[in-house]
């Protein structure tokens, strides 16, 4: 699927590798295969995708197949979501404004790679989401930015996220990690967000590398465990009034979002 213009739809490419329609109920795990369907060695590349309705991309039970060099933009969900998916990867991808990830794994995807990818997160409560039972997935060289860290105030630095009742200023989390284990969070950059990283009821998970700049808090780990954590850089400078962490370990209060 290579070089196409996709506007004014709802979803501007689905790839549906899971087997009954009853796997269409995404509220919850139930009735989902445990490994991905038909959906195998395809090749998502170079498409433009914009004002869609849902995802821009959407992968459910994709498998061994590749995501490439695709913009996804104006999007009323993720820019590009996996669901259900095995050895995908997601490579040199561009997504803006989309809600409420640029790119997510969103439940039970495995072993696959989202490396080289641009998130414009300005407006966004996410860039790069990992969610919901998603395992042994690596994250590596992506970019995540906002509003430059900096910047001075004006109407951009105004511009407000809502997210689990905490306000959040102009792009919220670069990268989260909720409710999954064994995956790899290396040499990312993330800039000019609230909260650099988050690791949300997740173990295991290995965060090295990565270069993270935020207004808020560099890195919250939130009721998590057996997570290795070193040689990230992590600088935080706080919007007036507020109080900035540079890492933060809440054990106590349950998870907001």
């Amino acid at each position: 699927i290579r070089g196409n213009r996709i506007f004014d739809c709802h979803t501007g490419i689905q790839c549906w590798g899971l087997f009954t329609a009853k796997h269409q109920d995404t509220r919850s795990t139930k009735g989902y295969p445990d490994d991905p369907g038909a959906c195998s060695r395809i090749i998502i590349a170079n498409n433009r995708i914009s004002r869609t309705g849902g995802a821009g991309i959407f992968g459910a039970g994709l498998k061994d197949s590749i995501i490439v060099g695709n913009v996804c933009e104006d999007g009323g969900d993720y820019g590009i979501d996996l669901e259900w998916c095995y050895k995908v990867s997601v490579t040199g991808n561009f997504t803006r404004a989309c809600t409420p990830a640029g790119i997510a794994m969103f439940i039970r995807t495995t072993q696959c790679t989202v490396t080289g990818n641009t998130v414009n997160m300005r407006g966004m409560p996410r860039g790069i989401w990992l969610c919901k039972y998603s395992h042994h997935n690596v994250v590596s060289g992506n970019t995540c930015a906002g509003l430059p860290v900096g910047a001075p105030p004006g109407t951009d630095r105004e511009k407000k996220v809502q997210m689990g009742g905490v306000t959040y200023v102009d792009a919220g989390i670069g990268i989260d990690v909720w409710m999954s284990s064994h995956n790899t969070i290396t040499g990312n950059l993330v800039d000019g967000v609230d909260v650099g990283i988050y690791v949300g009821g997740s173990e295991r998970n290995v965060i090295t590398g990565n270069r993270v700049t935020a207004y808020r808090h560099g890195l919250y780990l939130h009721r998590t465990q057996d997570n290795l954590v070193t040689s990230n850089f992590l600088d935080v400078k706080p919007v007036k009034g507020e109080r900035g962490r540079v890492i933060i370990l809440n054990v106590e209060e349950p998870i907001p979002w």
